[in-house]
């Protein structure tokens, strides 16, 4: 995964919550190309978790998205690749 510039990991920080959100409405459309979207979004918003410290909140929120979305195995695969945790 290509690291996020550092004017994207600004805005990003700056609008953490609607990235969420985002990555909620992604994941709803039940779209693979969707999918990777949402996961590249996961892997900017746990690495800003980790510059923040951080990372436990987003490790939970993490965990709470798959667990709502346990039926759907290619967004858990995508997730997988993206390295973020099972």
């Amino acid at each position: 995964m290509i690291p996020l510039a550092r004017e994207n990991r600004n805005s990003l920080a700056q609008q953490r919550a609607q990235a969420w959100q985002q990555v909620e409405t992604l994941i709803q459309t039940r779209q693979p190309k969707r999918y990777d979207e949402a996961a590249q979004l996961l892997r900017g918003l746990c690495d800003l978790a980790e510059r923040q410290s951080k990372t436990a909140e987003a490790r939970a929120r993490l965990q709470a998205l798959r667990d709502a979305h346990a039926n759907k195995p290619s967004l858990l695969r995508r997730l997988d690749e993206a390295g973020l945790f099972s």
